[in-house]
């Protein structure tokens, strides 16, 4: 019986955040910009890119992010973006990375 009762206790809770979501974390936009930054330097040192293939652009920018949770699934978050950094090499197109298997999110 407390056994059931511990499982219809713990399916409501977490049914409930699936259903709800929770909220994104607060977080210094500079300092989100600058870790994601960090993390895309981090991959382009990983691809260990000949000197010829140097970075020629970078673009940070931010998108919108939805509500979490089933029931407002397709709600856009107010107050909250999502931040991208895209950058680009010499001598490879978007379109030879890409089928290469190099395009990442």
């Amino acid at each position: 019986m407390l056994l059931a009762l511990a499982l219809t206790v713990s399916a409501v809770h977490y049914g409930r955040i699936l259903w709800n979501g929770t909220a994104y974390p607060t977080a210094d936009p500079d300092l989100v910009a600058e870790r994601v930054q960090q993390q895309s330097q981090q991959v382009y040192d990983v691809l260990g890119l000949p000197a010829s293939h140097r970075v020629e652009s970078r673009d940070l920018d931010t998108g919108t992010c939805y509500a979490r949770g089933l029931l407002d699934i397709e709600k856009v978050a107010r107050g909250v973006v999502d931040v991208r950094h895209r950058w680009s090499v010499g001598g490879v197109s978007e379109s030879a990375a890409v089928a290469d298997g190099c395009g990442t999110r």
